[in-house]
């Protein structure tokens, strides 16, 4: 008995672990002659990085060969009549499309964080493009917020722009399964199981 507590409280913690601690998805990118992206997963104290250009394991498969079946008569299917849904169907598939909308939006203000942060240098093909480019980074600088940072050093002799950019998102697994429960509760879930009996008989 004493183990199966032990066992379930373990359980217990890791999920905690899981659904509250803090995950940050990133991708690094170089910018050089060639761009290089390296994307990771953070989860204090992990790191998984997902590398280009790391060897893998390849396996190679012996193709089945594939017995042909009989062919079967098809069945005639049942084709849908949209000029018989009824005004309340209607409401109830404008209803889920409303919510599935809403739903989006949610779950892009469920992160705890967007950051980007860019430090960039060189120039442009032609010196007063390097020079335009320069002053819109510096005009927009003043109204970013703390989470995105961006700087340029020119060089109006260069023909290229490179530097490093980084950014990613930090979100809470247990936000967005909130989000999705309150999405579920919100359909009309006895309405969607008879449109969709409705739809199985061809309206």
């Amino acid at each position: 008995m004493l183990i199966l507590l032990i066992i379930l409280a373990v359980a217990a913690l890791v999920a905690a672990y899981v659904l509250f601690m803090p995950i940050t998805v990133y991708a690094n990118f170089q910018i050089d002659n060639m761009t290089t992206t390296i994307s990771g997963i953070k989860v204090f104290p992990f790191e998984y990085r997902f590398e280009p250009g790391k060897p893998g394991i390849s396996v190679k498969k012996i193709p089945k060969i594939k017995k042909q079946k009989p062919l079967k008569p098809e069945k005639p299917k049942a084709k849908l009549e949209y000029s018989k849904f009824t005004r309340d169907d209607l409401n109830t598939i404008l209803n889920v499309f409303s919510n599935v909308i809403r739903l989006i939006g949610r779950l892009i203000k469920a992160p705890d964080q967007y950051f980007l942060h860019a430090a960039l240098a060189g120039g442009l093909s032609e010196p007063d493009l390097t020079g335009q480019f320069f002053g819109a980074v510096q005009s927009i600088r003043p109204v970013l917020p703390n989470s995105v940072t961006i700087s340029y050093n020119p060089d109006f002799l260069a023909e290229k722009i490179n530097g490093k950019v980084n950014c990613g998102v930090v979100f809470r697994i247990f936000r967005l399964l909130l989000e999705i429960v309150i999405f579920i509760l919100r359909l009309p879930l006895i309405k969607l199981y008879k449109l969709y009996k409705k739809s199985k008989r061809g309206g």
